[in-house]
């Protein structure tokens, strides 16, 4: 897919979480760089399996996704290579 198609609605949704961010809605110095891709990630797979992207399903990506991704207590995940992986 055409990174510039998507460019927009990632800089729409990292400017929603820094705001956020600034608010203290997000705790200091999370990194945000995934989470937009994230859920245009979910998004896409909705739509491409058929699925409406609806009310209710951007209720439950926001709710049981990226609120939960965003303000995770910090140091629970392993740095890269530390993980054993």
């Amino acid at each position: 897919m055409d990174a510039q198609l998507l460019s927009m609605p990632r800089r729409a949704l990292r400017q929603v979480l820094e705001r956020a961010a600034d608010r203290a809605e997000i705790p200091d110095g999370r990194n945000l760089d995934l989470a937009p891709d994230v859920v245009i990630g979910l998004n896409l797979l909705h739509i491409i399996t058929g699925h409406p992207v609806d009310r209710t399903f951007m209720h439950r990506v926001l709710y049981e996704v990226l609120l939960p991704l965003v303000t995770a207590p910090t140091g629970i995940i392993p740095a890269p290579g530390e993980s054993g992986i």
